[in-house]
């Protein structure tokens, strides 16, 4: 039981014995004295008088002769029972509950599992739906039931600010193979399955770029879905500019920038459960525009897109309905301000020797040659750094010193690790293409080498900083696969 659940029912039995009492003690009907003992009407008996003529109380004790006659009020006497009754019978519940361990779920009515799903704290929320998808199963539900369920879940689905458990997602899918959910629900269910962020710079100087990423941040989906989501923008500017025909930049498979000028329509994809064991992807859309472009001052960034899910069974094709809606369009509003040129909200750290041997020591790099693949034959070299401990912000341009060339094999965009959080692996590499060829000796080694790249920064919107240093890491081994 929340909080907010215990105090409606301590206020409602509050409001229920006052009630009671207000309708037991009834309405005023005159000022006639009346014995408090048998309710007799005094008057012509006091002040004269000194014992009740019905009773025989003593009228001269204090509070024996009330002022005007009462008739009680029933109707608000019932209310005030109905009231307390309520509270108190669940309040009794609650207590026995939580005295025995019994799930009482499974005596709630359909409709208040309902309001318990879409309102109620996490375990509550569980409960509800494990609840429904018992029920369904055993065939405890109607057909009226099944389908007033279904809608209301598709709209806790839709909802992102409303919590969500996947024993929810369950019931949707469960009734999917019981056949009691067409098509055009399934593939409502599968188009909110993922809810997408937007994210921008919040200060942009003119002439830089504005970019835009869009993250997978929720994966609303039951216990056993797998689940691909294609989104595809619409729109997106700020203003009176469109940055849909603007050039943008993607990474390519060496981890380098392509310019693009083609944005709409990214893929998007989750497998498993809402509980976490689900993965997906980021992509940036950077787009640069002129200086005089957007005005100074505040700007709001405007994405118009469509999310159309598609359901994935491994060694299947995914699922698409014909006669379905098959999307379902968003909108997203992003504030932010343009500053004047080269007033950026870019923090950079000095290079220091101290911080350059603080990131040798405490950034891993690895370097790893492989054979010809047997798909496509292809040998290359795979480098990988460990920013477990990362002091400072890197967007940097690496290279591979190779006899006397110096070969740019990619970049790495990463923010400081959190000092305050316990350090997890964060491993990121590439594949750079440079075959073990190219590497005499039988224990080969290569110099790795890292170069700010303020461009690299300014493309990103959750990288606020950068070391502005040269870093080279020496005699790094090269391993063989």
């Amino acid at each position: 039981m929340t909080p907010s659940t215990l105090a409606l029912l301590l206020l409602t039995l509050v409001t229920g014995v006052v009630a009671t009492w207000l309708g037991w003690r009834g309405r005023r009907l005159d000022h006639a004295p009346i014995c408090r003992g048998c309710g007799f009407d005094l008057t012509g008996v006091v002040p004269e008088g000194k014992t009740c003529p019905e009773c025989g109380s003593g009228l001269a004790r204090p509070k024996a002769i009330r002022e005007g006659r009462r008739r009680r009020i029933w109707p608000l006497v019932a209310l005030g029972l109905a009231l307390t009754g309520v509270p108190l019978s669940l309040l009794g519940i609650t207590g026995y509950a939580s005295l025995t361990g019994d799930n009482l779920t499974r005596y709630m009515p359909v409709g208040a599992l309902l309001t318990q799903a879409r309102h109620g704290n996490p375990e509550a929320i569980t409960n509800a739906g494990r609840e429904l998808v018992a029920r369904l199963k055993a065939g405890d539900l109607s057909d009226t039931q099944k389908q007033k369920v279904i809608g209301a879940i598709l709209d806790i689905q839709g909802d992102p600010a409303v919590p969500w458990d996947e024993s929810l997602g369950d019931f949707i899918e469960d009734s999917r193979i019981s056949g009691d959910l067409d098509d055009a629900l399934y593939q409502r269910f599968l188009n909110q399955a993922m809810v997408f962020e937007f994210a921008t710079r919040p200060i942009i100087a003119a002439g830089d770029p504005v970019p835009v990423s869009v993250t997978k941040a929720q994966d609303r989906v039951g216990s056993g879905s797998a689940i691909y989501a294609h989104i595809e923008i619409r729109e997106l500017g700020a203003g009176n500019s469109s940055f849909l025909q603007q050039e943008r930049f993607v990474r390519g498979r060496s981890g380098g920038l392509t310019r693009s000028t083609n944005v709409a329509g990214y893929m998007f994809s989750a497998w498993g459960s809402a509980s976490g064991t689900s993965g997906g992807t980021t992509t940036q859309y950077l787009s640069r525009q002129p200086q005089e472009a957007l005005t100074l001052g505040p700007q709001t960034l405007e994405i118009e897109y469509t999310v159309q899910g598609q359901l994935y069974v491994l060694g299947r094709p995914p699922t698409f309905f014909a006669d379905s809606d098959k999307g379902r369009d968003c909108s997203a509003r992003i504030g932010f301000e343009v500053a004047p040129e080269g007033q950026r909200d870019l923090e950079l750290v000095p290079q220091s020797e101290e911080m350059n041997t603080r990131l040798v020591r405490e950034v891993g790099v690895q370097a790893r040659c492989f054979e010809g693949r047997q798909t496509t034959g292809i040998s290359g070299m795979m480098i990988s750094f460990d920013f477990s401990h990362l002091p400072v912000p890197l967007a940097h341009d690496v290279f591979v010193v190779v006899g006397d060339s110096e070969l740019r094999v990619g970049s790495v965009q990463q923010n400081a690790a959190d000092r305050a959080q316990p350090a997890a692996a964060r491993r990121w590499g590439f594949e750079t293409g440079l075959g073990q060829s190219l590497f005499s000796g039988e224990n080969p080694s290569v110099t790795v080498i890292l170069r700010p790249n303020l461009d690299l920064a300014l493309d990103r919107p959750d990288l606020l900083g950068l070391y502005d240093g040269e870093v080279s890491f020496s005699d790094i081994r090269i391993e063989r696969r």
